[in-house]
């Protein structure tokens, strides 16, 4: 089944948008390309039982996740609330509803909601002010021996040869991203021990 079909179930899509998706999957390349690359990562992942997407967006993540893992109770935690009712009402129509779940929630205050055996932070850490800071707090909602999978942009954009800084220019960022050493460093400082770093494209 291509990734993020349930998204077809979204109020307010006309008949060609719903077909699309329902044949080829979420029509947004970029969240497809980090898919592929989280969910392969994902088989390394055991059998959480609480698992949390931080920076939910339309759902996509969450629901892969519930497919993944049928055990498991999956929250998705956004800060747009009309976005987490649909998602919360795709899940309904899809029988989820029992443990799948989206919150409206600051992804800095994540402990509060419990802890969790995986957490994935998929281009979030770019939009904190203290990325240190929210590092050290995907730790603190970690379970013991549980997973943190952070998905950020590289520092700079390389296609065929061309080389240049990311942009600056996407709402909400406050970085244009991290080397892979940086990131690194960057999770260790927050106490985390790094298991794997990969490219995945650009």
């Amino acid at each position: 089944m291509p990734l993020g079909t349930e998204v077809a179930l979204t109020p307010g899509l006309n008949t060609l948008e719903r077909l699309y998706i329902k044949l080829l999957g979420v029509p947004i390349l970029g969240l497809r390309v980090r898919a592929r690359t989280i969910l392969r990562l994902l088989d390394s992942a055991g059998t959480p039982q609480r698992i949390v997407d931080a920076g939910s967006g339309r759902g996509v993540m969450v629901l892969a996740c519930a497919r993944r893992f049928p055990e498991a109770v999956v929250l998705g935690v956004d800060l747009l609330e009309q976005q987490n009712v649909m998602n919360n009402a795709i899940a309904q129509q899809l029988g989820l509803a029992d443990r799948v779940s989206f919150e409206t929630w600051d992804v800095l205050r994540l402990p509060e909601l419990g802890t969790f055996d995986l957490i994935i932070s998929s281009d979030t850490l770019e939009h904190l002010e203290d990325d240190l800071s929210g590092v050290t707090m995907f730790r603190q909602a970690l379970n013991p021996g549980g997973r943190l999978l952070v998905h950020v942009p590289h520092l700079t954009r390389n296609l065929f040869g061309w080389h240049r800084q990311n942009w600056m220019d996407i709402e909400g960022h406050v970085r244009p991203g991290y080397t892979r050493e940086g990131l690194i460093a960057l999770l260790q400082q927050g106490g985390l021990r790094v298991q794997q770093c990969i490219y995945n494209y650009n």
